[in-house]
This record gives structure tokens, C-alpha cells and sequence, in this order.
């Protein structure tokens, strides 16, 4: 698994490989992942909450109506997506791909990316990794 050290030495972990992949197209208000590693797909349209289970789970956001909840303890987690986006508790990565946006870590040690274009990081508490995309 590949990860970053932060400033105090702590490797902070990327998540790992989906063995489960879920669409949420029009799958309803909620849906749910396995106790393995799960990628999930908020469409743009489509109001939904996707949960993951227990282990490392990857998010692709695309509409304002796509949430993530997420237990305590519950695997390393990454959001993906092309909106500025507000980490919400207990996920530990955050990956913006569109230029002009704006990224916010929440209180864990998060690896916050930007991937092109210019944008606007901030960890907030934590110790935590922001990666330029070199915009």
C-alpha cells in the first residue's frame, strides 16, 4: 500500500485496491458497500448517500447531492471528486481534479490532492499531506 509521512513522522496511507464497485445512477436515497474495499459512483444527478463498510473505500463524487458516510475505525477512505468538497468525518483522503476549486480536510491526518488547474488546499486540524498538481 502506498502512503506519505507527515510532518511528525506518521505514515499516512493511500486506500487500497476495489475489489467491489457500486453505481449509484438512480439506485435510490442510500446505498451501501461490502466489508471489503468498494468504489462507489455518485452520479451528477442523482441525490444519494453511499456508506461504506469496513474496509477501503473510494468515493467518485459528481453532483452536489452525492454524501459519504462513514463509521470510526472503518478502513483508509478517498473522495474523488471535481467540486470544492469539505472532507466529512471519519474519511481520510481527498482528491480534487477540476481547476478553481477549493479542498478542506477535517480533524484526522488527511492526504489532501489537487490534480491540475488552480486550486485551493486547506487541512485543517491534523497533521496532514497536501500534494500539488502544479497549478
Amino acid at each position: 500500500m502506498s502512503f506519505f509521512v507527515n510532518a511528525v513522522g506518521v505514515p499516512l496511507p493511500y486506500s487500497g485496491a476495489s475489489s467491489h464497485w457500486y453505481s449509484a445512477a438512480g439506485s435510490g436515497p442510500d446505498l451501501y458497500g461490502s466489508t471489503g474495499n468498494d468504489s462507489f459512483y455518485g452520479a451528477g444527478n442523482v441525490n444519494v448517500t453511499m456508506h461504506g463498510g469496513t474496509g477501503d473505500d473510494i468515493y467518485y463524487l459528481y453532483g452536489a447531492g452525492n454524501k459519504v458516510a462513514e463509521a470510526a475505525g472503518a478502513g483508509i477512505d478517498t473522495i474523488s471528486t471535481w467540486m470544492s468538497y469539505k472532507l466529512p468525518d471519519n474519511v481520510e483522503n481527498l482528491i480534487v481534479t477540476h481547476a478553481n476549486n477549493y479542498a478542506f480536510g477535517n480533524g484526522l491526518d488527511n492526504i489532501i490532492t489537487a490534480t491540475v488547474g488552480h486550486q485551493t488546499l486547506d487541512g485543517g486540524a491534523g497533521n496532514d499531506v497536501l500534494i500539488d498538481g502544479g497549478g
